[in-house]
């Protein structure tokens, strides 16, 4: 599995996805269109903000 940070132009959205390869990769980027980019293969992971306020007691602060 490779992880890629996918890029919403419009709203400057940022999320990791998974892909099986560079193949599954590119059919993806074809499908969901021009407004989107795939920035690079991350290692890192981005939780959503739903799994960061699950432990309130290490919430830093609004936009955290």
């Amino acid at each position: 599995m490779i992880k890629y940070a996918i890029l919403n132009r419009n709203s400057g959205d940022v999320q990791v996805m998974s892909f099986k390869s560079e193949l599954h990769l590119k059919k993806y980027m074809e499908v969901i269109g021009p407004d989107y980019e795939a920035l690079e293969e991350t290692k890192t992971y981005l939780p959503t903000r739903h799994v960061r306020m699950q432990n309130k007691d290490d919430f830093a602060g609004w936009g955290s």
